[in-house]
């Protein structure tokens, strides 16, 4: 058998898997032909794809060398080894009259294997062959397919999409250094892969976005009373979502309020690619007034105010239920703010 190639069902069950994926994302590549989703995304260079990979190497580019060398490495390899691969492996039916020409390039081979297996493991990488180019095709048809399509009106090529590569891409560097056969430079290797790796980690974190919705909601969670009510704000950058979400994995039979103003349930967005409800509603005075006099209890909630407008809209709805309701309790955080106001003795009641 020949370890070079993959089995006839091998590749019939490749090429099925492909057609199945593209057949799986025709709807959803469809339905977001229908508005501008990504609309903040700039139509990529291919100068963007270099700074993709700079940043998913955290910014070091050394570290993205060492990685991409190794990567290299693997598939370099693997080309070798299926080109130089011995003699009765190869077509037995080759013609008489290419029989000089076939011994010149075996013997050629033939030096070349022996000095590859000076430091590769060639029995290793016959054996991951299918697995280095299934993480081959994992890198580079997200990579290709997602600049491809972001030339045009679906933006698609973003950080944030594409960090779906980076498992491929150090399972790809790992195999590169799997290839060498001597251990104690592939120990040496991974120390310094490691070593550049841990370089980046202070970066990160320093940088990273971190938003903590779980401690608000269980405070939420802990404060509610049957019949409250809840106005969330802004819920078109994903405030009622995220507040949903985490009363929906941690229940304690608090469930967002249908009747909120402004409501919006983003699982309509899925499939209408477009914001159906008046978000602002939430911080309309008018429509806080008629929702205080159906609940005795008001949570308002802030947070993901994405402009200096939003703020000012969040501000004077805060004002106006300061001058009109009594404040119980709230919590501030980095990421939310919930104030919980009594409206039952408000001064809208008593005038």
């Amino acid at each position: 058998m020949d370890c070079g190639a993959p089995p006839a069902h091998g590749r019939l069950s490749f090429i099925a898997s492909l057609v199945g994926i593209f057949a799986a994302i025709l709807p959803i590549l469809a339905a977001s032909r229908h508005a501008d989703k990504t609309g903040w995304l700039p139509s990529p260079q291919v100068s963007d794809i270099v700074r993709f990979l700079i940043s998913i190497a955290g910014g070091n580019k050394v570290y993205l060398l060492a990685v991409s060398l190794a990567c290299a490495l693997s598939v370099v390899s693997t080309f070798l080894t299926r080109m130089n691969r011995p003699k009765h492996l190869r077509d037995h039916n080759q013609e008489n009259t290419q029989q000089g020409r076939q011994e010149s390039t075996m013997q050629h081979s033939s030096i070349s294997s022996t000095t590859m297996m000076r430091f590769l493991d060639t029995e290793r990488i016959q054996y991951s062959l299918p697995v280095t180019l299934a993480m081959l095709c994992w890198f580079v048809i997200p990579l290709v397919v997602s600049y491809g399509v972001s030339l045009g009106s679906i933006r698609l090529f973003s950080t944030r999409y594409l960090v779906i590569i980076v498992p491929p891409l150090l399972y790809l560097a790992a195999l590169g250094i799997e290839t060498l056969s001597r251990q104690r430079i592939r120990t040496s290797l991974i120390a310094v892969l490691f070593v550049l790796a841990t370089f980046c980690v202070p970066f990160y974190y320093q940088s990273a976005q971190v938003e903590d919705w779980k401690q608000a909601t269980f405070w939420l969670q802990s404060h509610h009373q049957a019949h409250d009510g809840m106005a969330c704000y802004d819920n078109a950058q994903g405030c009622q979502l995220d507040i949903e979400y985490y009363l929906r994995a941690y229940p304690h039979d608090v469930v967002f309020p249908a009747d909120s103003p402004g409501s919006f349930p983003w699982v309509s967005y899925d499939l209408t690619n477009q914001i159906e409800a008046d978000t602002t509603r939430a911080v309309d005075p008018t429509a806080l007034a008629v929702y205080g006099t159906q609940h005795p209890r008001l949570f308002f909630v802030t947070a993901r105010l994405a402009n200096e407008d939003s703020n000012a809209r969040a501000e004077r709805a805060r004002r106006w239920l300061d001058s009109h309701y009594h404040l119980v309790d709230q919590i501030v955080t980095r990421t939310v703010t919930i104030r919980l106001y009594q409206t039952t003795h408000s001064l809208v009641q008593q005038q």
